[in-house]
């Protein structure tokens, strides 16, 4: 049997790992220092005392060299550190200044002299800059950069500094997308825990800057025991105390007077829309205090941070239908975070921290995007988010070659997004055609999670004196998720207008009065009229096994080889779901939804418990070679091929609720008394989609019987290059295939036969239509394929499941150069060549798993497999240094440029009735590309900050700094113009341009624009 031979191959694979031994990190917030002891023969020197001493170490760490002249020190805090020799028979040796980086291997060869004397002597060897034993794609963003750099003290700033690394601008400043992986894929830890959002899983909270030492960016090549990501593994280290007292006091501050506009007002005026957005007020406090509670066994470190602003949004001014004015508004900002760090060393062979950190964020106005064309009144108030997590570590040294590590920690979350009081039981409006927002948000929603996080590592370092070493890694991870949701709205519905009139279909023959009224379109979500009436939850377990392996032959060729097995287990709790508010909710589900199901979605209903609602066990094998080409560890040729698997977001599990929260309906309305508003009395039908889903033995059908868990094949080479002292340059080739993808897709519940391609559509469900969108603008006439479904067509019904025809593929070549801080001045740059390719995008809806990608064939008729994806930007170049000056003076400079977004003309098209009639389709509207994305572009970015400083010394160790930044100093500006004709086509008859054409009433409309220059002033002193 299948299953019976893919046990076998895993206990074999698991027993070759265990017999080769091991070297790749687990979550690790720590470096090494590996290397061997020989004299001026090369022979290897036993029993040599090896003495390690930082300050960043409570107390001096000492190493037995064995037979082989071998030396390992695992678990290093990152910093600069010191080595010394003592054996009888042989000169003292010390060596300074060794640097060690989060997640780094330094290796070094140390000579020793024989001496009949006691003698003692330094010497110089320059501190690695390559690792010549890890195949992972990463940079360090070390703490003199966090430091220095122009950067906004923003932990998502700092990480964007990466190569290649781009913003996901859709849900607050969260996401960040890492060479071709979406905005879900990346793994954010903060000193070894995992902090996840749960369910959208980004990072759950505003890291503040101040308690950052050093952040890790890898965004290729992870270990096998750095768990379920196949994007970016963010690994964030914070401060800890140190020998003495240290306090320091740190502010920031900008305005509206330190802001130019680079636009004149007259030219803004002309263009109909608001400047572009700035910190009418920005005030950025910080305090911290550290140093030692009890010498050589116990540190702490401390912070207090407050942030407040007050922004601009883009918002237009406009009028609505109802002659309501809707003024420009502002948003205002506040955060308020502690963080305690508690670091003992009881005994030499124990080492602990315990971390605290709280978080307390207002927000007055909120969405996934505060765009020009959402009105304040249609914006979230978020009322105190807070977050808080508790992690801790434990090290211990059973002996100089084994080693214990634990680390876990527990998260808690509450995001309260609630309406503006003002029109909290206001209806939401929408005109397709405008693309205004207004009347109220869709719905008051307080989202409660938490999460769970435990992790072991086993380490033994095995050494022989044949030049051959390994270390063996075996863990264990645990982690457990929990999400739960509270809905409610007075009235939760949606009407959509049609440039400014609420007749979306215009006039039409009412079904029931036969009278000629107006045509409307309305949707109506599941939020109960009372807090608490709409609480579903859900959670997941995952347990996962890993084993890695790292084998030196001759200090020359390392090979790695990892594997990691997971389980995850996910549920939803039962739970009572009380009614909507609106009275035309309740009378639509009365009479035309509870006839077909016997239920009445929108009233009271009980929803049972869904254990084992989705079981994924998956594999994930890694492998990686390194080829030392001169032996000297400055010419690196590395290669590695890892494949990824996801753990099953609660977002996920939420969609697969018999009442999904997000989940609307359309109906179609007829007003029969024809005053413009939707009353009971007006008659409605239902659009076509399979009410049946909310039946107790149909609603299991939303979720495919074999889905299993999405995976991703990476594969990178690289040549790695020592040029000078602290100077590096990488050229890394990087490949990621994603499989597996898990999306919505239709199928027919009475059959089972998927429907929403071509190619499965063999009862000809879809008729094309054939059809000629006429110019307009500088576009040209256009021919297009559309296609409508037959009346004899099933109804809508969506499932979750695997969907073999959507692929995502990236290929880059990334050029990184580096120059570490040294002789006064430091360097880093990267520029990355790329393609992100597919027909399903990357950013945090995209890849949400319930799109409307691959729903119906229009998607595909201009999203083929090599479609180029949304956040694809093939060149993309960073520059940043540092250039000590004398007296104190310091400028820094931060450069990047980005190739533009993409993007694709559309329209929505309506068939010709006469058509719909002959052809027998069913008389919808739906939106197809006119040509393929990638076919246009935005304008490329190119933005430099500065930083000018100067310090002054005003004891033995205080400090006092003064700091000005230029925030885009060349004075980059771009302005927001719909360029997409958009709108709607009403063909007269198939394959002609007779017929007529509504454009988008934006189409060409500057919306927004961007670029001012900004000048951020700050005072930090620190003792």
């Amino acid at each position: 049997m299948k299953s019976k031979s893919n046990i076998v191959f895993i206990m074999i694979m698991f027993i070759f790992l265990c017999l080769s031994g091991s070297q790749t990190f687990a979550q690790k917030q720590t470096g090494s220092i590996k290397g061997h002891i020989v004299d001026l023969q090369g022979n290897p020197l036993e029993k040599v005392i090896i003495y390690l001493d930082s300050p960043v170490l409570m107390a001096i760490s000492f190493y037995i060299t064995p037979p082989s002249g071998r030396i390992n020190f695992d678990l290093l805090p990152p910093g600069n550190y010191s080595i010394r020799t003592e054996i009888p028979g042989y000169t003292s040796t010390t060596v300074e200044n060794l640097t060690v980086r989060l997640g780094q291997t330094l290796k070094i060869k140390m000579v020793l002299k024989k001496s009949e004397i006691e003698d003692e002597e330094t010497q110089i060897i320059h501190s690695p800059v390559l690792d010549p034993q890890s195949t992972k794609t990463a940079v360090t963003i070390s703490s003199t950069m966090l430091k220095t750099l122009p950067l906004q003290r923003d932990l998502f700033t700092a990480v964007l500094t990466a190569p290649g690394a781009l913003h996901e601008s859709s849900v607050y400043p969260k996401n960040q997308i890492f060479l071709g992986s979406t905005a879900r894929s990346n793994l954010y830890t903060v000193d070894g825990l995992s902090l996840n959002d749960p369910a959208q899983r980004h990072l759950i909270t505003r890291i503040p800057y101040d308690i950052i030492d050093e952040i890790e960016v890898e965004t290729a090549g992870h270990s096998a025991a750095t768990g379920m990501a196949d994007g970016g593994y963010v690994n964030i280290l914070t401060r800890s105390g140190k020998k003495g007292f240290r306090y320091s006091f740190l502010v920031e501050h900008t305005s509206g007077e330190f802001i130019k506009k680079l636009r004149p007002l007259g030219e803004i005026s002309q263009l109909g829309t608001q400047s572009p957005e700035i910190d009418k007020q920005l005030w950025d406090f910080n305090m911290t205090l550290g140093g030692v509670l009890w010498p050589d066994r116990a540190w702490f470190f401390s912070s207090l941070n407050w942030f407040n602003n007050t922004r601009t949004t883009p918002f237009t001014p406009w009028v609505d239908t109802y002659k309501k004015a809707h003024k420009a508004y502002d948003w205002k900002n506040d955060e308020k975070s502690s963080f305690v760090k508690l670091t003992l060393q009881p005994y030499s062979k124990f080492k602990a921290g315990v971390t605290f950190y709280f978080k307390d964020h207002k927000q007055t106005n909120t969405a996934q995007s505060l765009a020009w064309n959402l009105t304040r009144d249609a914006t979230y108030i978020l009322d105190h988010e807070q977050n808080f997590f508790l992690g801790g570590s434990l090290q211990y040294l059973a002996d100089q070659n084994t080693s214990l590590l634990v680390t876990g920690g527990y998260i808690e979350g509450h995001t309260p997004l609630y309406l503006q009081e003002s029109h909290s039981s206001s209806l939401e409006y929408y005109d397709d055609l405008l693309g205004y927002h207004w009347g109220s948000a869709q719905y008051n929603d307080r989202y409660e999670k938490k999460k769970l996080h435990v992790q072991a590592l086993i380490t033994h370092y095995l050494n022989r004196s044949t030049g051959f070493d390994a270390v063996i890694n075996a863990g264990l991870e645990y982690q457990y998720l929990y999400g739960k949701r509270n809905v409610w709205k007075e009235n939760g519905m949606l009407v959509h207008y049609f440039n400014g009139s609420p007749y979306f279909y215009g006039l039409q023959t009412s079904p029931v009065s036969d009278m000629t009224v107006g045509a409307g379109k309305i949707s109506m979500n599941f939020a109960s009229s009372s807090k608490d009436g709409f609480t579903p939850s859900s959670e997941v377990r995952n347990i996962g096994i890993f084993l890695s392996n790292s084998m030196t032959f001759a200090d020359r060729i390392t090979l790695n080889l990892g594997l990691r097995f997971d389980r995850s287990i996910g549920n939803q709790s039962a739970y009572q779901k009380f009614a909507i508010g609106n009275a035309v909710g309740l009378k639509i589900g009365e009479e035309l939804i509870s006839p077909i199901v016997g239920q009445n979605p929108y009233s009271n209903m009980f929803i049972p418990i869904w254990k084992n609602l989705i079981v994924w066990n998956s594999f994930s094998p890694r492998a990686g070679l390194v080829i030392d080409l001169f032996g000297n560890s400055k010419t690196l040729l590395k290669g590695s091929f890892a494949r990824y698997t996801e753990i099953p977001s609660l977002q996920l599990l939420d969609s697969l609720n018999p009442i999904v929260i997000e989940r609307t309906h359309d109906y179609y309305w007829y007003d029969e008394d024809m005053n413009g508003e939707v009353g009971t009395e007006d008659t409605f039908t239902l659009f076509p989609d399979d009410y049946r889903i909310y039946s107790e033995t149909a609603y299991g059908n939303r979720l495919a019987g074999d889905l299993s868990t999405p995976y991703t094949n990476e594969l990178t080479i690289s040549l790695q290059q020592e040029i000078l002292k602290d100077f590096s340059l990488k050229v890394t080739l990087i490949r990621k295939d994603k499989k597996n993808i898990i999306n919505n897709v239709l199928m027919d519940q009475d059959s089972g036969q998927y429907w929403y391609t071509n190619k499965l559509d063999t009862q000809n469900w879809w008729v094309p239509f054939e059809t000629i969108v006429p110019a307009a603008g500088e576009y040209p006439e256009t021919p297009v394929t559309v296609y409508f479904p037959s009346n004899s067509s099933p109804l809508y019904f969506d499932q979750i499941k695997n969907v073999p025809e959507l692929k995502r593929t990236f290929r880059a070549v990334e050029f990184v150069l580096n120059k570490r801080m040294s002789n006064n001045w430091m360097l880093n740059g990267s520029l990355v060549l790329s393609e992100s390719k597919g027909n399903i995008h990357l950013g945090y809806s995209a890849s949400s798993g319930m799109t409307q990608a691959a729903y119906n064939p229009n998607y595909f008729v201009n999203f083929g497999e090599n479609t180029r994806l949304d956040y694809d930007r093939p060149l993309a170049v960073k520059v940043m240094g540092t250039f000590q000056f004398p007296w104190d003076l310091m400028l820094s400079v931060y450069y990047r440029h980005l190739s533009g977004a993409l993007w694709a003309r559309s329209v929505t098209i309506a068939p010709p009735a006469d058509w719909t009639e002959t052809r027998n389709t069913r008389p919808e509207y739906m939106q197809v590309l006119l040509e393929e994305p990638g076919s246009r572009r935005l304008k490329a970015s190119n933005i430099l900050d500065l930083r000018f400083e100067k310090t002054f010394s005003i004891s033995e160790r205080g400090r006092l700094s003064f700091f000005v930044d230029v925030l885009n100093a060349f004075g980059d500006k771009y302005s927001v113009t719909l360029e997409n004709v958009g709108g709607y086509w009403f063909p007269a008859a198939e394959s002609t341009t007779l017929g007529t054409r509504v454009l988008s009433s934006y189409f060409n409309k500057v919306v927004a624009l961007g670029g001012t220059k900004t000048f951020r002033i700050s005072m930090r002193i620190g003792f």
